[in-house]
């Protein structure tokens, strides 16, 4: 069992062991200091690549606020990510479907071209998983439901970046 737990703004993955919630936090042992977040190796923006895909990576893509658009599978949903403010390579934001006014909660990572992200409806558990690349200005890819009962494709434009 995996949870998404909101904390001081910032959203925690908890684990369910045996029965016992292991979750990562100074506030389970305040006397052993934190491990630093795990950092992805990625390529500088300022390096120059060969071929047009590698040059639209997520980490440039995902360096400001996007406004994505698009469908997944027939809903129409819109989706704003920004650069998470404390773990680099990794986004956050929310998306929703059209019509509806509920807006579900996202944090990810991304390495070159890939993003993988979680999502929650409630805000504390996990209720689904988005895997996909980024190709040009598209997110594609595969959602999944938190127990892999069921699969959607999506396909996100970005239709703004933040200046």
């Amino acid at each position: 069992m995996r949870r998404l737990i909101r904390t001081a703004g910032l959203f925690v993955l908890a684990f369910g062991v045996s029965g016992a919630v292991f979750a990562v936090t100074s506030m389970i042992a305040p006397e052993v200091p934190p491990l630093p977040p795990p950092q992805l190796v990625m390529k500088s923006a300022a390096i120059s690549t060969s071929s047009p895909s590698e040059a639209k990576s997520a980490a440039i893509m995902f360096s400001k606020p996007v406004l994505l658009r698009g469908t997944l599978g027939q809903r129409k949903i819109q989706m704003s990510l920004h650069p998470h403010t404390e773990f680099e390579g990794s986004v956050q934001g929310e998306y929703f479907e059209s019509g509806k006014s509920q807006k579900i909660a996202l944090a990810g990572e991304y390495q070159g071209d890939a993003l993988t992200m979680e999502e929650s409806v409630n805000g504390t558990n996990v209720s689904g998983s988005w895997n996909g690349t980024l190709s040009g200005n598209t997110y594609s890819g595969t959602w999944y439901a938190e127990d892999e009962s069921r699969s959607t494709p999506f396909v996100l434009t970005v239709s703004e970046v933040a200046q």
